[in-house]
């Protein structure tokens, strides 16, 4: 750009230097006519008394009033070149700039773009696509499943490695069955955990639909949110997250379409006999290995199925369980799961008129393993006096209080030992 307007402002030099020359000779010319009009004036008055002669002598006016005349224009034509120049300049330097800057450069993790230098304030965005949206809001929930903790780290994909979705935000986790059926233990990786993987427990399975529910010992983990089956048409933007190993910004993600939300598949229970017919989703979507178990999503971020490969895919076909089947079996596995117990994990008596000072409270019998009060150290023959600052005179009322706190809950207790009242924080946890 700086080349254009060198040789642009040089040419403009030399033509207004030859313009300036041209008027100081035309000025010159104007003088010499000024000392030849004298003369003429003297001749005139010469013709004037050589009248009678018949001599006349005529003075040269037409010559004056061209050379005012051509003056005029070349001023004229002085001030419009100098008025276009600079409108010519304004008009380049606005349209044609981008034409002479230097190639964009791109800033990395942000998607910019911008023109010159990087340091330069001047950049577009790239507006973020209907992929980047729902791996933005459905990434983090996609965790990886594998039989070994070994294989995240390694990456290695075997037939135990697949992916889930994070549906409730205390651990619990679906996937797809074949990728935990006949694992000796079944281990999870968060995405955005850079801990060692979980070890995870299996609530229930569903072999007919595909469908597994696991848990791991974790909470306030993110959440997918479910979608509805009947709002899926054909046609629509079907987005597919696979994350066998567990990685930030690790998952694979594919978009394609629905191809098809009328297909049907029957299945037939080996043990009952039961045909059960599930529906399922067609996508040409591509499925890359490790992604069974992971989520089909629209392009709202909602999880609209499951991806399974039970199914055996066709050449540009793959398929995955609906969602209103998906939360029907999870329903299914809940309603047969006792809800865990949650407490202090303590067992024992009330106990009365104890000690120099006759205390009154749940007396301790037995502390269970693992549990908040065995890591509080609460021992046998401790005496609770006093829950969350509430006193306590029987076990009644301290189970009471009990089951008025969810699991993770810290609850400071009041704690008689040997004579001596001291303060405890026991965690509420699920007792097995």
């Amino acid at each position: 750009m700086s080349n254009f307007y060198k040789d642009f402002n040089n040419d403009y030099a030399n033509r207004t230097t030859r313009v300036l020359e041209n008027l100081a000779d035309i000025r010159r010319d104007y003088e010499g006519n000024n000392s030849s009009s004298h003369k003429d004036k003297e001749q005139g008055d010469e013709a004037t008394m050589n009248h009678s002669s018949g001599k006349i002598n005529f003075r040269n006016n037409k010559r004056k009033t061209k050379i005012k005349a051509a003056l005029k224009g070349i001023v004229f034509i002085l001030v419009a070149s100098l008025s276009g120049a600079a409108t010519a300049t304004i008009l380049i330097e606005k349209k044609y700039a981008a034409n002479f800057t230097e190639k964009p450069s791109y800033i990395p993790g942000g998607g910019i773009y911008t023109s010159g230098e990087p340091h330069q304030s001047s950049y577009s965005v790239i507006p973020k696509n209907v992929t980047n949206i729902v791996a933005e809001v459905v990434g983090p929930t996609v965790v990886g499943i594998s039989n070994n903790a070994d294989n995240f780290f390694d990456e290695t994909i075997n037939s135990y490695s697949g992916s889930g979705v994070i549906f409730a935000s205390n651990g619990y986790i679906v996937t797809s069955y074949q990728v935990i059926q006949g694992a000796d233990k079944v281990m999870v990786k968060l995405p955005f955990n850079t801990v060692n993987p979980f070890e995870a427990k299996v609530v229930g399975v569903d072999k007919n639909s595909d469908i597994a529910v696991i848990k791991i010992d974790a909470k306030d983990l993110p959440v997918a949110r479910f979608g509805e089956a009947a709002r899926v048409r054909q046609g629509d933007v079907a987005v597919a997250i696979g994350n066998p190993f567990g990685q930030e910004y690790g998952s694979s993600i594919t978009n394609g379409v629905i191809s098809s939300i009328n297909r049907k598949v029957k299945v037939k229970d080996s043990s009952t006999g039961k045909e059960t017919t599930y529906r399922i989703f067609q996508t040409d979507t591509e499925i890359y290995a490790g992604g069974n178990g992971g989520p089909l999503c629209n392009e709202a971020g909602e999880v609209i199925g499951l991806i399974s490969s039970s199914i055996n895919p066709l050449s540009g076909m793959n398929f995955a369980v609906s969602i209103d089947e998906v939360k029907k079996v999870i329903k299914a596995i809940n309603d047969t799961v006792e809800d865990p117990r949650l407490g202090f994990g303590i067992e024992g008596a009330t106990v009365d008129n104890v000690g120099s000072k006759a205390i009154k409270g749940f007396y301790v019998v037995n502390v269970i393993p693992d549990s908040g009060a065995e890591e509080a150290g609460i021992k046998n023959w401790d005496i609770i006096i006093e829950v969350d600052g509430k006193k306590i005179s029987s076990k009644e009322e301290f189970m009471a209080m009990e089951d008025t706190f969810k699991d993770g809950d810290v609850v400071t207790c009041k704690v008689w030992r040997n004579e001596k009242v001291f303060d405890v924080d026991i965690r509420i946890s699920e007792i097995e």
